[in-house]
């Protein structure tokens, strides 16, 4: 067989993206994933009136990257944009359902602003951290999963004060641009599903494990659970921490140290259909 340019080991999001963006610039590429499906931790499932999403429920509309390569698909899922009139966000505290402040008039005339310090931290950032990451605030660095604040804190000494700042500047003659968030009609599965159509089987080979990565003389050969051999000049990872590491194993066991240290968490979002 052929050397190819790349194989990318697991179809993901990213791994499928990443092939999308290889096939467009002319390089050869296979995706070998494990799984019969596409998708990765996304998995939208219908149980009568809810669709349950084991990931990622949506997505900003701020995505350029995403909203890029939407674009470039022959048959994309349609998005669905939310009715400004229900543009709201709540927290379920011991309190019952809080709606969140979604400019400073509205913060500073809630019942939030008394709870500033530790209760903004406890009340907002835990839930967002949760949500987002899988974990609590005190185990991520700030900076790291939210950069913009202590950027707005370094820049106008204060995270408001710099948000009362941003919103004022805007740029001149442009109308701002609204942050909403956005789903796809079909569920967020749709959306790795039409990117591995778009690539075809001949790309995409689902139920195909990888079980072993090792250099070749002028390349890379990455293994198959069926005892095929795939050579390319480049392999991407993208799969878990823990395959990875199982992966590399055998070309560098210092390196397959490091994913494993690498922890992580399911989410679950139901919603109404």
């Amino acid at each position: 067989a052929p050397t190819l340019d790349r194989v990318v080991v697991g179809a993901g999001l990213c791994g499928l993206s990443y092939a999308w963006r290889s096939v467009r610039a002319g390089a050869s590429t296979r995706v070998l994933e494990a799984s019969p499906r596409v998708g990765g931790v996304l998995r939208t499932e219908q149980r009568g009136p809810w669709r349950i999403e084991w990931a990622a429920a949506a997505f900003p509309s701020t995505s350029e990257k995403l909203l890029e390569l939407h674009a470039e698909l022959p048959n994309a899922p349609a998005i669905r944009r939310p009715d400004r009139s229900t543009n709201a966000q709540f927290l379920w505290t011991r309190h019952g359902l809080e709606r969140l402040p979604r400019t400073p008039p509205a913060f500073f005339a809630s019942g939030v602003r008394r709870r500033f310090g530790r209760g903004v931290a406890e009340g907002f950032l835990r839930p967002f951290t949760l949500g987002i990451y899988g974990t609590r605030p005190e185990d991520l660095g700030a900076a790291d999963a939210f950069p913009t604040l202590p950027e707005l804190e370094r820049a106008h000494g204060g995270v408001f004060r710099g948000f009362l700042k941003k919103k004022q500047a805007g740029s001149p003659g442009q109308p701002r641009t609204r942050r909403e968030v956005w789903v796809f009609e079909e569920g967020m599965e749709a959306f790795p599903k039409a990117i591995a159509a778009a690539l075809g089987p001949e790309v995409v080979r689902t139920s195909t494990p990888a079980s072993d990565v090792c250099p070749a003389a002028d390349s890379v050969e990455v293994r198959t659970g069926d005892g095929a051999r795939v050579r390319a000049r480049e392999v991407v990872l993208a799969t878990t921490a823990p395959e990875q590491a199982r992966l590399v194993a055998s070309i560098c066991p210092e390196a397959s140290a490091l994913p494993i240290a690498v922890s992580s968490m399911s989410a679950t979002v139901t919603s109404p259909l």
